[in-house]
């Protein structure tokens, strides 16, 4: 009796030890590298942007079917961002580009004409030039449209009659 008492006391204390003692937690090899990512580089602001790209447009104001390509020069190179094909009306064209890029080169049917991000390009307006005689001088505007005076119309009549010589009076 005496045995079998001495027996259910080692085997208590026994499984008493066992109990203590502590297995081995494995840490995954991904928590590993955060910390010794987070050691070497510290932690990430969460406000940080790290995209490289911005989505941005423009609109293409036009009156008959038109094709529009969008290139932004980068680096010395030209690449294409955007295509539209047989656009008419206002049609905004969207895309995604550099965060460097700031205006984008508009090709209207062979024309190029250069815009900032976001801005309007109206494929039948741009480059007119319009003029008013003020204080005796011509002045060459490139705003959309601008109504013109009685006034306004006879100046470019005086200013430039015809079957005279006109060279040096207008650019090319």
């Amino acid at each position: 009796m005496r045995l079998s008492n001495l027996l259910v006391g080692a085997s208590i204390a026994g499984a008493l030890l066992t109990a203590c003692t502590t297995d081995e937690i494995t840490i995954p090899k991904s928590e590993l590298y955060a910390r010794e990512f987070i050691k070497k580089f510290g932690v990430i602001d969460p406000d940080r942007d790290l995209n490289s790209a911005t989505h941005s447009g423009i609109n293409v104001v036009t009156t008959r079917p038109t094709d529009v390509k969008v290139y932004a020069d980068i680096n010395g190179k030209r690449y294409l961002f955007a295509e539209g094909h047989k656009l008419s009306g206002t049609t905004p064209l969207t895309f995604d580009v550099p965060k460097s890029v700031k205006e984008v080169i508009v090709d209207i049917d062979g024309r190029l004409i250069k815009t900032p991000l976001g801005g309007t390009v109206r494929a039948n307006s741009t480059g007119r030039a319009i003029w008013e005689k003020k204080d005796n001088v011509v002045e060459i505007t490139r705003e959309d449209y601008r109504g013109l005076t009685d006034e306004g119309v006879m100046a470019f009549k005086d200013y430039l009659p015809e079957g005279v010589d006109n060279i040096g009076k207008v650019t090319q």
